[in-house]
């Protein structure tokens, strides 16, 4: 399988955030950064709008543009791992 993506920037990912607060429509956050609609609905979907606790994740609305650049270095690192 030769699929080549491009991982979303911390500034992409700012972007997003922003927008979002602003209560811009994933399609119009999509158009402004060039990316296809699916890539920042599955982005707002699962990066930043889980809370951490006991027993199954919370729903937390909104979207920390930190928490999930980490998430994806953290992904990054893992997968690292698993080709050596």
């Amino acid at each position: 399988m030769n699929t080549i993506y491009q991982l979303l920037s911390a500034e992409e990912r700012g972007a997003i955030m922003a927008m979002n607060l602003h209560g811009s429509s994933a399609r119009a956050i999509a158009r402004t950064l060039k990316r296809a609609p699916s890539t920042i609905t599955r982005e707002l979907g699962r990066d930043g709008h889980w809370a951490k606790g006991k027993g199954r994740p919370r729903h937390v609305p909104g979207y920390d543009a930190q928490t999930a650049g980490r998430r994806c270095q953290d992904m990054t690192v893992n997968v690292s791992r698993l080709r050596l």
